[in-house]
Parts: structure tokens; sequence; C-alpha cells
């Protein structure tokens, strides 16, 4: 009797949900369909300023954010849904959709800031700040006091196990194992209810699914964990989980399946885990999910590599990058950039090796250079540090904005070619390239071609950029008319490197000497008979940004003495410095030993430095001590050709560009 009146239950709640669907609000159903563009562009022109926004509107915005990959605009919505629930704005508005039950959001907001910071952060490779907001969304949790209706449809539980999850991740990741299993065995444990336990479910298993991938568990993922509850459900509801199923495929479905898919690759039951990942490759609504559509087309191609199609293979990693590349660009600092495509470098390394194998070099370098050249690239071209004095160029900025923002998705088309922008598109960057050259250059942040970078090149010059993957150290050198690559021996470069820099910083020691005959014998002397001129830029990657290239020795001689050297931090940079007119005279500002308050900085030599170099300089302008200010810095240097400061300095390894 207790039996047929459970399953009465249920179907009795099920019909009130199938009937309540109709007044699911726009936003909601946009979301659940996954609908993401779509729904980011008509919640922001609903919306207008965020400032003036409730949360229970403002929430759906976040959410879209999150889902685009649009980490700019992400925080700064979360940190203002954060200060309307903070002065009481908590509740979600919508009272169709309270009474219907929301599948995006319960109706106590308190939690989801810090939620979707966290998985934010995780995304970024910023496992720190994942991990702080997810100890506070746990301590926020154990103090919650539950609206009913979200106690109706498990809102409190589907939340935990989010959290746990969350907590799983980030402690894995940080390198807390131990606190991570501890957490894992919280998550296992923890119940699914019964009013809507179909939904925590669904939520627990994805959940659980995230957590054993990050802990290597795959064969976790695999066990048979279905629930005879929810078997009979489908049934007995007369497919109506099975519409709702086809609503949320995005939102829940996709996730599920792909962590199934992922654990068949992982534990080598290729053949299904091939049929898996082409099912989901070739759904519509998969490409909606960056953060999975990137990593499947990763793992197809891989399996393509194993059976021989080299070709199709570097065609899927390459859609992989194009995604990460298109999710990147809207990440606006320097340390997150670099945490985002850290997690992500595998495919980078992977497409380079393919193309380096098959002595494919020029296409090897092009990827090489993409992996790094866009962090400072993109920094540089961030329209919110743009400004142009003609309010034409502004116009159009802006009208460029909102049509990338209104076309920027995934080709659904696998065999279409990259790159490609619409008609308007083009027009638009071709006016601003016409009226205004160097603002193009900055707002349009793709990377030149390996022609382009070779053709800015002066006829005595060399490019030797480095790139240092996980398991392989290559070094690229670009003259005028050729490309090569060589793979350099990376047995104890890390240390050696490590150990180099070290020494230099003792006086006391003349260690460095032999480290660095060392350390030219691995990174340089192979490339000797490559090299064509005396003029030498050199392009660092990962440690080698720490090393003075000019300090290597090759048992006579420095590399200073042999060589004129310079440095990039991508070869793509120096289409900033090349082709473009001068608008000031060849004349030189010399700036040295400024007075910062406190005689015991004081730099003598530095001071002598500016006079030497102000008679080596044409036209100098040569500014100490008191008139050395970051004043009179700013307000001069934009009229000199060459610029030159002696004075102290401080690297800030976390913001690199200040």
């Amino acid at each position: 009797m207790k039996n047929i009146f459970y399953f009465f239950s249920l179907f009795l709640i099920m019909t009130a949900l199938s009937g309540c669907a109709g007044n699911i609000s726009h936003y909601e159903l946009l979301l659940n369909r996954g609908n993401y563009l779509e729904a980011e562009n008509k919640i922001e022109k609903d919306l207008g300023d965020i400032k003036n926004s409730k949360s229970g509107e403002l929430v759906f915005l976040c959410q879209t954010y999150y889902k685009t990959k649009k980490y700019d605009k992400l925080f700064s919505c979360l940190d203002q849904l954060e200060k309307n629930i903070n002065r009481g704005d908590k509740y979600l508005s919508d009272w169709n959709l309270i009474i219907a039950g929301s599948r995006q959001f319960p109706y106590d907001l308190t939690l989801i800031p810090h939620i979707l910071r966290t998985e934010a952060y995780l995304e970024l490779g910023n496992y720190k700040r994942a991990l702080q907001s997810a100890n506070l969304a746990y301590n926020l949790y154990k103090n919650m006091n539950w609206a009913i209706w979200d106690l109706q449809i498990n809102w409190d539980r589907i939340l935990k196990i989010r959290i746990l999850s969350n907590l799983v991740i980030s402690n894995a990741f940080y390198g807390n194992r131990e606190v991570a299993k501890n957490f894992l065995s919280d998550l296992e444990n923890e119940g699914t209810g019964f009013g809507a336990r179909y939904f925590v479910d669904k939520e627990k298993k994805v959940a659980l699914a995230k957590s054993y991938m990050a802990v290597g568990s795959y064969d976790k993922i695999l066990e048979n964990n279905i629930d005879p509850f929810l078997t009979f459900a489908h049934i007995f509801t007369l497919g109506i989980f099975k519409a709702i199923e086809e609503n949320v495929f995005a939102y829940s479905e996709l996730p599920k399946k792909f962590y199934r898919y992922k654990a068949l690759y992982e534990t080598g039951k290729t053949e299904e885990a091939k049929s898996g990942y082409d099912e989901l490759i070739n759904n519509p609504q998969s490409r909606h999910n960056g953060e999975i559509f990137w990593s499947l087309l990763y793992d197809r191609g891989l399996i393509y590599e194993k059976e021989g199609n080299r070709k199709t293979a570097k065609d899927y990693l390459e859609k992989a990058i194009n995604i990460i590349e298109s999710q990147r660009s809207s990440i606006n600092t320097e340390a997150n950039k670099i945490g985002f495509i850290g997690n992500k470098q595998r495919v980078y390394e992977k497409i380079i090796s393919l193309f380096y194998d098959d002595k494919e070099y020029i296409n090897a370098f092009e990827f090489a250079e993409r992996s790094k050249s866009r962090a400072l690239v993109d920094l540089l071209a961030s329209k919110k540090e743009l400004t142009s004095k003609s309010k034409e160029i502004n116009s159009l900025i802006a009208e460029l904005d909102n049509f990338e923002n209104q076309g920027k998705s995934i080709a659904v088309n696998l065999s279409e070619k990259t790159g490609h922008s619409s008609t308007r598109g083009l027009e638009i960057k071709e006016k601003i390239k016409t009226l205004a050259p160097e603002v193009f250059t900055l707002i349009s942040v793709s990377v030149p071609s390996p022609k382009e970078i070779q053709s800015l090149l002066k006829e005595k010059e060399t490019i030797i950029e480095y790139y240092y993957g996980s398991n392989d150290l290559y070094a690229f050198v670009i003259n005028r008319d050729k490309i090569n690559a060589v793979k350099l021996d990376n047995g104890n470069f890390l240390n050696l490197a490590e150990s180099f820099r070290k020494s230099l910083q003792d006086p006391d020691t003349k260690d460095y000497l032999e480290l660095s005959k060392k350390l030219y014998q691995k990174i340089f002397q192979p490339l000797r008979s490559l090299i064509e001129s005396d003029n030498i830029i050199i392009v660092p990657h990962g440690i080698l940004h720490y090393i003075p290239f000019s300090a290597l020795y090759d048992g006579e001689k420095f590399l200073i003495d042999k060589y004129n050297l310079s440095y990039l931090p991508s070869a793509s940079i120096i289409r900033f410095l090349r082709d473009k007119k001068e608008s000031h005279n060849n004349s030189s500002l010399i700036l040295g030993n400024p007075d910062i308050g406190n005689p015991l900085y004081d730099l003598k030599y530095a001071e002598d430095e500016a006079v030497t170099i102000s008679k080596k300089l044409p036209n100098p302008t040569v500014l100490l001590k008191n008139s050395a200010t970051e004043t009179a810095f700013k307000k001069n240097a934009s009229g000199f050709r060459y610029i030159h400061l002696a004075s102290h300095g401080l690297f800030n390894s976390d913001d690199p560009l200040n």
C-alpha cells in the first residue's frame, strides 16, 4: 500500500511539474536547452545596466557568461550579484519558476556566486582561488536557513553535492589529495532524498564523475549504478522525464555522457569511447558547451592518430585549439590567461609534435607561437583599456564587439575551415584598419602567419623561438626565407636552468661558468649550423624567460661576444615594432637613478650608466635624481624614439605587466 502511495505521489508531482512547464521564464527555457548565446543577448538587452538589476534576473546573466566563457563579464556579474545578496536581495524573483521548480537556481541565491566562482577558477587553472571560494561556499552552506520551496525540490541536497564535488576537485588539483578523498567519501555517502530525487540523482552522478576524474578513478565512473526507482519513473510518468531530458541535454545529459565516454577512453575501451565521442560531436547541442566540446575533439583526435589517420587528428586538434582560444580571449588578467591555457597546454603539445614528426616545421612553429603569444596580445587588445580620440573608430569598435558577441559560436560543420568571418565583420575590421592601423593591431588578436613574421625580419636577422612542453623541448630557427626546427635534449633541463640562475645570484662563486657551458651545449649548440646572421632575436618559453642568454658560454666566449641579442615575449610582437610610420623625431629620453626619498636606495652606477648611454644615443634628454619622476616619464615619453631607464625595478610574476 505504501509503495502504491509512493508512486502515485510521484505521478502527481510530475503531472504538476509538466503543467507548470509552460510558465517557466524564457531565460530558464533558453538555458535549459543550452541556447547560451541567445540567452546572453536577450538578457543583456533586457537588463541594461547590471548595477540596477535584481538578483533574480541577474543570476541568469551570470550563468550565461559562465556557459559562454566570458570570464571578464562573469566576475563583474558575480561581484554585483554578491553585493545584491549582501544587501538583502537574495531571492529568485519569478513566482512561476518557484512554483514549477527552477532547473537552474534555488529560491535563495546566497550560495550561487561562490559556486560559480569556484568552477570558473578551476577552468582558469587558479586552484588556490578555487579552493578559497569552495571553502567559503561550504561554510555558508552549513549555516543556511533553507526556504520551504528549496527543501521541497531538494535544492539543499543539489547544492551540497555541487559544493562537495568542487571541494574534491579543488583540493585534488591543489595537491591536497587526502583532503580530496575525504570530501569524495562525503559526496559518495550523500543521499538523494525523495521529492525531486530524479534531478538530485542526475546531479550526483555528474558530480561523482567529475570528482572521480579529478582523482583518476575512471573505473568508478563505469560502475553500473542505475537506480531502479528512476527506471520505473520513466515508464510510470509516460515519458515526462524523457521530455525533460531532451530540453536539458546540454545542462545534464551531455556532461553525464561525456564523463562516461571519457572513462571508457582512459580505461582502454577505445572502440566504445570512439562511438560515444562521435555521437556527442555530431549533436549540435554539444557545440554550445565549449568546456566539454574542446576535450571531445582532443580525445577524438588522439584516437585518429592511433588509427594512423594523422591528417584528421591534426584537424580535430586544431578545432579544439580554436575553441580554447575563443574562450581565452575573454579573460582579462595575465595570470588567469596563463592558468587557463596551462591546463589545456597538452592540446598544443600534441599538435606541435605531430607537425614536427611529419617535418611540417612551419605549422609546428605556428602552433608553438599561438600557444604563448595570445596572453600578451589579448591583454594589449583589451577593449576596456583601448581608447581612441575618433568617435567614428569607437563606434566601429562597439559595432564589431556587438557583432562578434551575437555571432560567436562554434562551427557545426567540422569540415568547415576555421577563421572565417562574415562579410559585415570583415567590412568593419577593414574600415578600422584603414582609419587607425595601430588600433586595428590591438583589437585584432589573431596571431600573424609564419610568412608574415618572416617578412618583418630584416635581411641579416634570425629569430630563435623555444617551446617547452611537458615532454619535449623544441627550438625554431626563423630566417627570412626558411623555418627550421630542432627537438632538443630536455633531460635534466629544468634542474640545470634553475641551478644556473641561482649560481648567477651568488657573487662568491664561479660555478655559473660550468653550468653556463652545459646549458649552452643543450639549448644553443645544436642550432649553430642553422643560424645565418649575427643578429638574433630570442623568444624564450617557460623557465627560459629567466635565463640571460648573453651569459651562455661555449668554452671560449660568451654568447654576447659573438652575437647581437635582443628579446621578444613572442614572435608575433614583432609586428608592433616594424613597418610603422615614425611620428616623432629621432631623439632619446634617458632616466637615471630616480630619487625615491631614501639615500640607502641611491644608485650611483645607474646614474653613470644614464650619462654614458646619453653619449651614444641621438638627441638625448637626460633626467636624473629628482627630475627622473614617473610624472615626467608619462608626460614626455611618447615624443621620443628611444627610451632608456636606469633604476631600481621590481618584477611581479603574478602581474608581469605592472
